[in-house]
């Protein structure tokens, strides 16, 4: 029911090619329930796909700070050395990404590349491995509260997070 990355080949020495189960429709185990996937799938074209190191450990959690700039407005930096960092992008086409059902589901699936040259250590552990989970990062417009679930309604794609091997994935 989680989200992963695989690899799909090695294009060369600079780059892989990879498909990416980016998040799917119904409840999880934050309590969200993204709505209308099919209508907003497409907000992932062209995102960054990223990380975050700490330390030698590959891939942690959806890494920034909230800081406030001079104007008083809030917003999510990513200076600190544990940030999460640009490895990759999801691809700009419109066939890059397609909804597929599974399982009673709707998943977004898109295709990306990541950048061998500038994180050889992630994406060779991805090959050797095959796979790591992945975390969608949405701006949510518009949503509604049904009990103990946030529905969201009107929403958009920012990225894509590979977390550590350690930590659960949600949507």
């Amino acid at each position: 029911v989680c989200g992963e990355l695989r690899v799909l080949q090695k294009d060369n020495d600079l780059t892989y090619s990879v498909e990416i189960e980016v998040m799917r429709s119904g409840v999880n185990r934050n309590n969200w329930d993204y709505r209308n996937i099919k209508e907003f799938a497409w907000t992932f074209c062209g995102c960054p796909i990223l990380t975050a190191y700490v330390g030698s450990k590959i891939g942690d959690g959806h890494n920034m700070d909230r800081k406030i700039d001079a104007d008083g407005n809030e917003y999510y930096s990513t200076m600190s050395p544990y940030a999460e960092r640009i490895v990759g992008c999801i691809g700009d086409k419109e066939e890059d990404i397609r909804v597929e059902e599974k399982d009673g589901q709707e998943w977004i699936i898109a295709r990306g590349k990541l950048w061998r040259f500038y994180h050889k250590e992630l994406v060779d552990k991805i090959a050797s491995q095959g796979r790591m989970s992945v975390s969608a990062e949405t701006e949510v417009f518009e949503g509604e509260k049904n009990g103990n679930t946030d529905v969201y309604t009107n929403w958009r794609g920012l990225g894509v997070t590979i977390l550590g091997d350690d930590v659960a994935p949600a949507i």
